[in-house]
């Protein structure tokens, strides 16, 4: 043995400083992560919004799936085209009915008809499988579909035939029809109410319009039927503008039951006023009562029914109307539900220069005193000529005597432009305990460089306190409380939105290392705690050792320019485009909801990125540390080979350099080029073969649509992610025969009989040659099927920061992940083994000696075989 190698080598403390490095790069990225990024329980649906420009609408139904929850009917309308969403189908002859599973989300069944569904109805159970039942009316539209105008432009809406409306029927259990549309008019019903107790008095109250076309003013009949269809009693009451403006938000009359001293009664809000109809006559020109706000200078806005105030049985009814002359001032009326009369009124007059509508009148949960409640009035202003917004938001106490003095709860915000809107709704749950249930207020506002963001905050209106805060991307049309679905005994929401119908549990959301939904958070926080500890401890300790090298440190960083700048490049453009990407997904601002795609593409996100940065150093580390062992691999490789061969004298020894120590420029871009094509192969080879078959999509045509995010879910998890694996797998390829090359490790082989010279080879080409083409191939075969199934315009669309940001993410993410990637990581760890290189040519010389090979270095110009004795011959 030389007595070069005769003292024992200790490893650099440059790659324990690369470890250190790693670990506080995970656990530190891995902390913020899963402390500052908070869980919520809920679920969405939303599987048709890519296809449709539709409106969903949804309501509570009975338990369908029989898991003890409720369930959820949903249907789908089509008014108009959106050009916001760009679905699949413009001008679609489209509508269904379908039920949801309200703990999960899940389609239990689905109805589809060639029209939109306009309405549906619950109904009693019909056809005693004790689930409820539905009358649905389908409208049919015109192929063709027009321009209908506005005050700010022009939409796309679809023709309807009022006289060619599919009423029927169906089963809530399954959809199945019970009802044929045979058995009811095919005109179309505005409103519809069931008795519990069916009679001959008649099963269904409707109201229904005749008379009339699309564009022309029609008429409206409330009319009776039997379940079976028949018509008992019809009586027209009075006639409306336009058929667009009754699916609108202008006023449309409605129905609903008031029981008087245990009678069941019609209730029918109308044009100018609310009447009580007897059941069996329903004469709206002699009705048993009537309250009238037309010849008041009022217009009606909304209507809501309260419990008892005066002990009489009886509920009490609450209008606001509009003064029809003054846009700002509003009049609140209670009145007796049993005769009318007016108990308590009062007027509210709010900021000038907006045209306010009421949005919202809903009662309160309530559990106290028994003639006591509290109502939730929500009133929203625009002001067309400056595009503002003012908002209010009331909480008012009703007992015998009135309406209190001053509301309970108050909420005003005015917005300066259009972007801003907040509503707020009754929660019909007691979630803290004082017997008084909470508002869900929904505040939409829009961070700086990032999409707009709505947050949902849970109020006590008794003591303003927030219970919860949660923000999203939904914004609300409706909020419904439903049973508890993630096992925290409160009533949790069902939120209908444009073209969604999602669930969020009321709990406060808390970080994803204390959610009961992933319960790794725990163990995971103990090993990042641990992982820092261990890293500062690493850093120390080597940090020391490291500092007495600071000159060769600082000499080699000058000489090394070319990784430098690389490194600087990608680390830069990966942190910009991460830094951009979190901006335009909102990961700042919202809650990661299980269920939402953007919690899926979040957590894919950030893991890959967070990994990314974290095995940069770690590679390297390894690169430099197993350097040696892994070219011993191929040596011994090597040799095995020549041993099952009898025809050919073999050797392998080390070339004596003879002071060439400089590696040129193209030589380290030849070494980058194989980890580049290996980790394309792999990455790209996995995405296009297992995407398909795990339901990722291998292309998107709208940048942000649902479409989107589940590709670059997929396009992180099976591609990005095993093409940064591979560059540690790499290392056991390309730092052995890297350093076998730095090392000058050659085999000799001469054929024993045969007339052929002797050849002399690095042993890195014989171990890379088994690959290189294979690796090539299968990149370029690779890389070009995945560019050929993606558009890319879809990141383009928009203008400013959206432009920019599509432009830094395809460059950097889809470009640059594999090309700079490679670069960045295989350079740093080039230099990383070239700062060390005499440590690890020693290693390998100290390995070799003990295993009886000669490290003698030799001069290929002086080398005579046949007086040199073979170390190493096959047998």
């Amino acid at each position: 043995m030389n007595l070069r190698k005769s003292k024992k080598i200790k490893s650099e403390p440059i790659n324990w400083i690369l470890i250190a490095i790693s670990f506080l790069v995970l656990a530190g990225l891995g902390l913020i992560f899963i402390t500052q990024m908070e869980f919520q329980s809920g679920w969405f649906y939303q599987d048709l919004r890519e296809t449709y420009s539709m409106e969903l609408y949804a309501f509570k139904t009975d338990d369908i799936g029989g898991n003890g929850n409720e369930d959820i009917i949903s249907y789908v309308d089509i008014h108009r085209r959106d050009d916001s969403v760009k679905p699949q189908y413009d001008t679609p002859q489209f509508g269904a009915v379908l039920a949801l599973d309200g703990a999960t989300g899940t389609n239990l069944w689905m109805n589809t008809y060639t029209g939109p569904v306009k309405k549906v109805f619950p109904l009693p159970d019909l056809d005693g499988d004790s689930i409820q039942d539905y009358f649905i009316s389908v409208a049919t539209v015109n192929e063709s579909w027009y321009n209908f105008s506005h005050d700010w432009g022009y939409e796309m809406k679809p023709y309807i035939y009022i006289d060619q409306f599919t009423n029927k029927i169906i089963s809530g259990k399954d959809g199945e029809d019970i009802v044929t549309a045979e058995d009811f008019p095919s005109t179309g019903f505005i409103d519809m109410i069931a008795l519990d107790n069916l009679d001959d008095v008649g099963d269904l109250f409707c109201l229904e319009y005749y008379n009339g076309s699309y564009d022309d003013d029609y008429n409206v009949n409330i009319t009776s039927y039997y379940s079976n269809g028949t018509q008992i009693s019809s009586h027209n009451f009075t006639g409306y503008n336009q058929l667009d403006n009754f699916y609108g938000k202008d006023f449309r009359p409605s129905l609903d039951f008031l029981p008087i001293n245990d009678e069941d009664y019609i209730l029918l809000i109308s044009g100018d006023g609310i009447s009580l109809l007897n059941l069996t006559t329903l004469d709206t020109q002699n009705p048993e009562n009537k309250y009238s706000w037309k010849d008041k200078n009022l217009e009606f806005e909304n209507i809501v029914k309260v419990k008892d105030q005066n002990a009489d049985g009886n509920e009490e009814v609450l209008l606001i109307n509009r003064y029809s002359d003054i846009d700002h001032k509003f009049n609140t009326t209670l009145l007796d539900g049993g005769d009318f009369s007016v108990k308590d009124s009062f007027n509210l007059s709010l900021d000038e220069g907006f045209d306010y509508q009421c949005e919202g009148l809903e009662q309160l949960f309530y559990l106290g005193e028994e003639n006591k409640t509290y109502v939730l009035i929500n009133l929203e202003g625009d002001n067309d000529q400056t595009q503002a917004r003012n908002l209010y938001s009331f909480v008012y106490e009703l007992d015998s005597f009135g309406f209190g003095e001053n509301p309970l709860w108050e909420y005003e915000k005015r917005f300066d432009d259009d972007n801003g809107n907040v509503h707020t709704f009754a929660l019909q749950e007691d979630l803290d305990g004082d017997f008084l249930g909470e508002i869900v207020l929904i505040e939409s506002y829009r961070p700086l460089l990032s999409p707009q963001v709505n947050r949902y905050r849970i109020i006590n209106p008794n003591s303003n306190k927030n219970l919860a805060i949660i923000n999203t991307d939904q914004w609300v049309q409706d909020i419904f409380t439903i049973d508890d679905f993630n096992g925290d005994s409160k009533k949790d929401m069902l939120i209908l939105s444009w073209q969604s119908v999602s669930a969020l549990s009321t709990q406060d959301p808390v970080p994803i290392f204390l959610s009961s939904i992933f319960p790794l958070g725990i163990p995971l926080f103990i090993i990042f705690l641990a992982m820092i500890i261990i890293g500062i401890v690493i850093l120390i300790r080597n940090g020391k050792k490291l500092s007495v090298q600071r000159e060769k440190i600082v000499g080699s960083l000058k000489e090394r320019k070319l990784a430098v700048i690389v490194n600087f490049v990608v680390i830069s453009l990966m942190t910009l485009t991460f830094m951009m990407f979190l901006l335009q997904i909102n990961i700042f601002n919202q809650t990661l909801i299980t269920g939402h795609y953007m919690t899926n593409i979040s957590i894919a996100f950030l893991t890959t990125s967070i990994i990314w940065y974290a095995l940069l150093p770690f590679t390297a580390a390894i690169y430099n540390h197993f350097a040696p062992r892994f070219a011993y691999f191929f040596i011994n490789l090597r040799n095995f080979s020549f041993k099952l061969s009898k025809r050919y004298y073999n050797e392998i020894f080390v070339v004596d350099m003879e002071g060439r120590e400089e590696l040129g420029l193209l030589v380290k871009l030849k070494r980058v080029l194989l980890p580049l094509l290996f980790s394309i192969a792999i990455g790209f080879y996995t995405y296009n073969t297992a995407a398909p078959i795990l339901g990722y999509p291998m292309g998107f045509d709208v940048f942000a649509s649902e479409e989107f995010f589940n590709f670059i879910v997929g396009f992180n998890i099976l591609c990005v992610l095993p093409m940064i694996l591979t560059y540690i797998f790499f290392s056991f390829f390309i730092a052995g025969n890297y350093l076998l090359d730095d090392a000058g490790i050659v085999y000799f082989r001469q054929p024993k009989k045969h007339r052929q010279p002797g050849d002399i080879e690095p042993i890195s080409i014989w171990a890379q040659s088994i690959i290189k083409g294979v690796a090539g191939i299968s990149a370029i075969i690779t890389f070009v099927q995945f560019f050929s199934s993606v558009d890319f315009s879809g990141f383009f669309q928009g203008e400013g920061v959206s432009i920019i940001f599509g432009f830094f993410m395809t460059i950097v993410f889809f470009w640059g992940i594999p090309f700079l990637t490679a670069f960045s990581y295989i350079l740093l760890a080039e230099e990383i083994m070239e700062f060390s290189l005499e440590e690890n040519k020693k290693k390998l010389y100290e390995i070799m000696e003990t295993n009886g090979y000669d490290t003698e270095p030799r001069k290929i110009t002086n080398l005579k075989p046949q007086e040199k004795e073979i170390t190493k011959v096959s047998d």
